[in-house]
């Protein structure tokens, strides 16, 4: 800064704007990055102990319903605990489809790489995938505080699994084909163990049927263990280029085959329409 004065007090403007630029740039750099890697950290944080914080607290509430007592301070921070765990995903999800076509800018959507990392920008049904995420976990938390019935316990869970199932299959958010049907099989085991472990419960009397379902239930958990290693792995081995490379490979193809099948919608619209036009004519 000792040069900058100097140049300034010396009239050499042209060069002090130049040094202004220089000190600008990293500077700007710096912020940007400082912003992107807060927001992502404040949202990996709040994403990791999403369930933690619902769940206890709703397991604090439901001991003061329990109770004739007065309400204490612990409940009513609790309740405001559970209320910023509601207000605080639907901001995010409003936030993100009200700024939809920014999302495609790389400075928007880097300060959201911890909910929407490798996920199509394509259409907002893609970008629920958080959504599903805060409802799944504020769901079951609420089911595993407040029902006492391991059978319903087990069919939310049952239920919210296959809906979550079914929406990637249907929609297939991310970029990768590879991606989508590796999410998809994972979440189709996590399905299978579901319902394995429920005949571990009370509703199944039968000893030995339980105790094939434990060693099922090993093997599911195994085979879930094992695809996660092999993933990261493969993952590991390929350099940051290759993965870019791949995910405009990818992206160019998804684009090519919607186009296709908007193509084949329009044609398929028009010869019904034309079916039509023919049935009138002879009426």
């Amino acid at each position: 800064m000792d040069i900058y004065n100097q140049l300034l007090e010396g009239g050499k403007l042209d060069e002090c704007k130049n040094m202004q630029i220089k000190f600008r740039g990293p500077k700007k750099f710096l912020f940007r990055l400082h912003r992107q890697f807060r927001f992502n950290v404040y949202l990996r944080w709040f994403t990791v102990v999403y369930f933690d914080l619902v769940f206890t607290h709703l397991l604090e509430v439901k001991g003061q319903m329990s109770d004739s007592k007065d309400i204490s301070n612990s409940v009513i921070i609790a309740t405001l605990v559970l209320a910023v765990c509601v207000i605080v995903p639907v901001i995010i999800m409003i936030y993100l489809c009200a700024q939809f076509k920014e999302l495609t800018d790389k400075k928007h959507k880097q300060n959201f790489n911890s909910l929407l990392l490798k996920v199509d920008k394509a259409s907002r049904t893609r970008i629920a995938i958080p959504a599903f995420f805060f409802i799944r976990r504020f769901v079951t938390a609420l089911v595993l505080a407040f029902v006492s019935n391991e059978t319903a316990q087990y069919l939310f869970v049952f239920i919210m699994s296959f809906c979550y199932f079914l929406y990637i299959s249907a929609t297939e958010p991310y970029v990768k084909r590879t991606t989508n049907s590796y999410v998809a099989a994972v979440e189709l085991l996590y399905f299978v163990l579901i319902a394995v472990a429920f005949l571990l419960t009370d509703a199944c009397a039968d000893a030995d049927i339980k105790i094939l379902a434990a060693w099922i239930s090993v093997v599911l958990l195994m085979a879930y263990i094992l695809a996660n290693i092999i993933v990261t792995i493969r993952l590991v081995r390929r350099t940051k280029e290759e993965l870019k490379v791949a995910d405009k490979r990818y992206k160019t193809y998804r684009k090519k085959e919607m186009n296709r099948r908007q193509l084949e919608k329009y044609e398929k619209d028009l010869r019904a329409k034309a079916r039509e036009d023919r049935k009138n004519e002879k009426l």
